[in-house]
Parts: structure tokens; sequence; C-alpha cells
């Protein structure tokens, strides 16, 4: 409608469909509804949409003009096929080494923590790089690498022993994304960017209220569950 291409439109359309994992969560825990029904559902919405990230990706040649449909396709299939393998392999590491590699971790830290924590954050950052290798989002190697923690009986440990650095972790994301603002492109476009927040707020909260109503939840569930993504970003 304003004035775009539909490759372009469709472009822009599935990355607003998108909201910020990390925001979220953190807002979610600093109000204790990350185990609440409507923090559980969304985390999961939240966590499939930056497994949608990586399919986006695959598609930008052809949403560029640079490749056809058929290829398009073809990339979008051999993602998905490592993404499966992904899966498996991080499945495989959560009982046989990942449980293992913790228990030696407490041993070795046994008089100090600093140990730990490097471990155990060099261990997240570790499974971030390979699925951002594998053309796979680095949200979703972060969530991984978590899952595969929370399954030991090392969860809460390292969760508190990680906590202070998440903090710092997500001011240095706040802080990077404010670095990509550029002023002079925000007034030349206000009008773009003041529908597409009414858009992102309006339509994007009654869709996902609708939705998360047809799977069985009750509206005030399935309100929060589309808002509090719309009230973060």
């Amino acid at each position: 409608l304003c004035g775009a291409k539909l490759s372009e439109g469709v472009f822009v359309g599935s990355f607003l469909s998108m909201s910020s994992t990390a925001v979220v969560v953190k807002f979610l825990v600093e109000q204790n509804s990350n185990n609440a029904l409507h923090g559980q559902v969304t985390i999961g919405t939240l966590i499939l949409q930056d497994c949608a990230v990586g399919l986006l990706f695959a598609l930008l040649p052809v949403l560029g003009g640079n490749s056809g449909l058929l290829q398009g396709m073809v990339s979008m299939g051999k993602l998905l096929l490592v993404l499966s393998i992904y899966l498996t392999v991080t499945s495989i590491l959560s009982w046989s080494f990942v449980p293992r590699f913790l228990k030696l971790m407490i041993q070795l830290s046994s008089q100090t923590n600093e140990l730990y924590q490097l471990a155990a954050v060099a261990f997240c950052l570790l499974s971030a790089w390979c699925s951002d290798k594998l053309g796979l989002s680095l949200e979703l190697g972060s969530f991984m690498a978590g899952v595969m923690i929370s399954t030991t009986d090392f969860a809460k440990h390292t969760l508190d022993q990680v906590e202070p650095i998440r903090n710092l972790f997500a001011a240095l994301f706040l802080s990077s994304i404010g670095m990509l603002i550029h002023v002079h492109f925000l007034w030349n476009h206000v009008d773009i960017l003041l529908a597409s927040v009414i858009l992102v707020i309006i339509v994007k909260t009654a869709v996902g209220t609708i939705v998360t109503k047809l799977f069985g939840y009750s509206m005030r569930t399935s309100f929060l569950v589309s808002w509090l993504p719309k009230l973060m970003e």
C-alpha cells in the first residue's frame, strides 16, 4: 500500500510478525510469569518464531529476485534437513555429554564459581555459534543450549550462576539494537513506521488472540499470549 514491491512487502511483513525472544522472556522473568500458563505458551511461540527465522533467511534470495521459486524451495528443504539433524544431535548430547560435562565443571570449581560460570557461558555461546554456522538462528542455538542444561540435575545451579551475566547480555543486546537506528531514516519514513506500529499492536494482537483461543485456552490467557510480546515491541 505504501508503493513498495510485493517481494519487499512480504519481506517486511514476515519480519514484523516476529518478536524479540530475549526482551519478552526477560520481562516475563521479572514479572515471575515465565512459569505461568500464558508465560509458557508465549515462550513456546517465541521459540517457534526463532526456528522460522532460519526458513525466512532461506527465502531471501527469492524475495530479492536473485533466484527462482524452485531454488528457494530447495534451499528451505535443505535448511529443514539441517534443522532436523541439529535437533537430533542436541537431543543425544543432552543425555550423553552435557550432564558429565557440568558435573566435571562443578568438581573442578569446588573452591570458586568463576570456572563454572565461564564453562556454562562458553557452552551456550558454542551452541549458538554452531547454530549460526549451520544457517539457523543464533536464538535457536542459545535456546537449545538452555534446554540441554535444563534436562540435567544442575539446571537450577547453572541458572543461579549465569543470572548476573544474563542481565549484562540483555543490556548489551538492547544497546546494540539502538546503535542500528538511523534518526534521519526514522524521520523521513515516520508515516510508514507509525502505520507498522499500529498494525503490530492491533492486528497481531487480534490474530494471536484468535489463534490461541482456537487451541482451547481461555480468553484471558489468549489475550496475554498475544499482548505481552507486542507490548515489549
